[in-house]
């Protein structure tokens, strides 16, 4: 009876070490804002939904060598384009975010997705770099074109979520970096 019972529980160890090793090459896409206090902003401002410059569906590598696909229900252009509005919302501006282009008398931040790069290294070693442009428009005139761009290198327990995990932080790095630069910019505006 104790062998059974150990039998079990040695193949229910192995089946969940299994499942936690593998990777699924759909990541699903998911933002959540760095939480940034006090409120930085005030301004109205309007995020147009980012384009993808990229020409592929592919976001990365697996360490065999296969594709890594964002998950098709948040493609890659909204998930980051979203990101920039969530981190303007907790910041305190005014922000709105359109997905068509329209015309509007507050700053319009227009944004296009460069690259993104997600390697695994091995089951436990991740990379990953994304690299956007954006743009502020006031009054029809373009007052800002920057480029951004962030890596990030980090070792995880097996897990099927490290990709997701990575990417996330990866684009909370970048977001960092592009608040520091925009919100000056847009309480001048």
């Amino acid at each position: 009876m104790v062998r059974k019972i150990l039998a079990w529980g040695l193949a229910l160890a192995a089946l969940v070490s299994l499942a936690a090793c593998s990777t699924g090459r759909v990541v699903p896409l998911e933002y959540f804002t760095a939480q940034i206090t006090p409120p930085r902003c005030s301004a109205p401002v309007v995020v147009h939904a980012f384009s993808d410059a990229r020409g592929t569906q592919s976001i990365g590598t697996t360490k065999d060598g296969q594709s890594f696909l964002a998950d098709p229900s948040v493609p890659v252009a909204e998930w980051v384009g979203y990101a920039l509005y969530q981190e303007l919302k907790a910041n305190g501006c005014q922000a709105q975010y359109q997905t068509v282009s329209e015309g509007s008398p507050s700053p319009i931040i227009k944004g296009e997705v460069v690259s993104v790069n997600l390697k695994q290294k091995d089951s436990t070693n991740y990379s990953c770099a994304v690299k956007i442009r954006i743009t502020i428009i006031k009054n029809g005139s373009e007052v800002l074109i920057q480029q951004f761009g962030s890596e990030v290198d980090k070792v995880y327990v097996p897990s099927s979520d490290n990709p997701k995990k990575i990417l996330t932080e990866c684009l909370q790095v970048l977001m960092g970096e592009v608040m520091e630069t925009l919100l000056p910019k847009i309480k001048t505006l």
